[in-house]
Parts: structure tokens; sequence; C-alpha cells
């Protein structure tokens, strides 16, 4: 079920119920955006058993998301691993308190961090971007062919959505979890 409003609600999707939670994931949008346009990628993570929630734009209600934030961390009984996801400035909003926002370190984080980079990103080119991401200790970057700005939700948005969850598991298995859990191998033909 997804809920919008002027002042956003918590937008949600859940694992089937016949399946147990597989982790939570919080998804902070970026600048501008409406939590709808996250219905596609929490119905195909949700079918994959995990739960998403999708605060409000922080840009536009910073004390809000702060809130639902809590209420989810505290009362919704999140599966876990439980994830801070984040798109644009939402991505700088789960990785940094909120009064570091204006001068993003991404030094400064010290948990993993997958960034999912559109390859045809025009408004943050993917070079440019590589040298921010290259300051994070943990970062996964996975440049998505052919994908745009919003890489997320463009074209490249299949992707995304099978990305996300082999990071998860990775997550799920811990600190000895292999770099890669799916290796592609090639036959001779």
């Amino acid at each position: 079920m997804t809920t919008v409003s002027a002042v956003p609600d918590v937008s949600s999707w859940d694992n089937p119920p016949h399946l147990d939670p597989r982790g939570t994931i919080v998804l902070i949008p970026g600048r501008g955006e409406d939590p709808r346009l996250y219905e596609r990628l929490g119905a195909r993570l949700g079918a994959n058993a995990y739960r998403i929630r999708v605060v409000a734009d922080p840009t536009r209600h910073q004390e809000l998301t702060v809130r639902q934030i809590e209420q989810i961390v505290t009362a919704d009984d999140p599966s876990h691993p439980l994830v801070l996801a984040g798109s644009d400035s939402g991505a700088l909003f789960a990785a940094l308190p909120p009064d570091c926002f204006d001068r993003a370190d991404l030094s400064a984080v010290p948990v993993p961090v997958p960034a999912l980079h559109g390859a045809g990103d025009g408004i943050s080119p993917l070079a440019e971007a590589r040298t921010q991401y290259a300051a994070a200790p943990r970062i996964e970057l996975v440049s998505l062919s052919g994908g745009r700005h919003d890489a997320v939700n463009d074209a490249g948005q299949r992707t995304s959505a099978a990305t996300v969850p082999l990071f998860l598991e990775r997550l799920r298995l811990g600190a000895d979890a292999p770099a890669s859990i799916a290796v592609r191998e090639e036959f001779p033909s």
C-alpha cells in the first residue's frame, strides 16, 4: 500500500506473508522527490521479502523525516539488517547527521555504502562522482549501463532493484561474507 499526501506519511511495502522478512530498508527521497517514485522499487524489494519504508523528503520536512525514521527504528519491529538508504540529498541525509548536510564528507561514513550511479548521468557525471565516492572507506560503486541521473527509477530501475538485494544479502552474512555472493561463469563454446 502506498500513501502520499502534502505532508507525506510513510509509504510501506512488506514481505509476502508466507516469507519471513530478510531486512528493513528505510528509503529517504532526494530533493523534491515524491515517495510514489519508489513504488516499483518498493514492490520489487518487498517481493524479495524485504520491508521497505519510504519517509518524507528531508529537504522539505527535515523534522518529520527524523521522527519517521525514529518511529520505524523503535516501533516498527524492523528486521535486520536495518539499512538507511537514500537518493541524491536523501543519501547524504542517510549517511551523515543533519547538521553536516551542507559539508558532506564521505570519509566520515564508516559503514558499507552501496552507490548506484547511472553511467549516462549528465547532471552528476560518473567520472566526477567516482572522485566523491572514493572518499568513502567502504564504498561499493555500481555503474548502471545506460542509467541517467535517477538511476533507481529510470531505465535501469530493474538492475537497481536486482543489485540492492545482493548488497543486503552480503550484510546479512556479516563481516566474513565474500566480496561477491554470485559469480558469473562463462563456459567455452
